[in-house]
């Protein structure tokens, strides 16, 4: 299709200016090509950017490091009490909030990550 509209616009240009520009196929076959693959590298590199935002939210809202820089910035701790068993979650200088226990076990187990317990503290405290 790049091929026919480069025809069309040459054929164009001739009937403007009265002269034919001769087109070198093999030149233009290379520029295509390296158009494609520059394509393909910004894909490639894209998919690498959105993995590696996975692997720093991932490693920012599900590790103890994570935590750490995520009370830090919102100013909240998520502490057990002396057995263990019951996680507290304190904002500010709000007192200590008792999570629910499916709230704890899936906070512990990964399957929450310390943001979703942060929302769930704001919209039932």
């Amino acid at each position: 299709m790049d091929a026919i509209r480069e025809y069309i616009n040459r054929t164009n240009e001739y009937f403007k200016t009265g002269t034919w520009r001769e087109m070198d196929l093999s030149a233009y076959e290379s520029e295509q090509k390296q158009r494609e693959q520059l394509a393909a590298k910004v894909r490639e590199l894209q998919e690498k950017n959105t993995e590696l935002q996975k692997a720093a939210t991932n490693y920012y809202l599900y590790t103890a490091e994570g935590e750490r820089l995520f009370c830090e910035r919102h100013n909240c701790r998520i502490y057990p009490d002396n057995r263990g068993i019951y996680w507290h979650f304190k904002v500010a200088d709000y007192p200590a909030y008792t999570l629910p226990t499916e709230i704890s076990r899936a906070y512990l187990n990964h399957k929450i990550s310390i943001r979703d317990v942060y929302v769930y503290w704001r919209k039932n405290y």
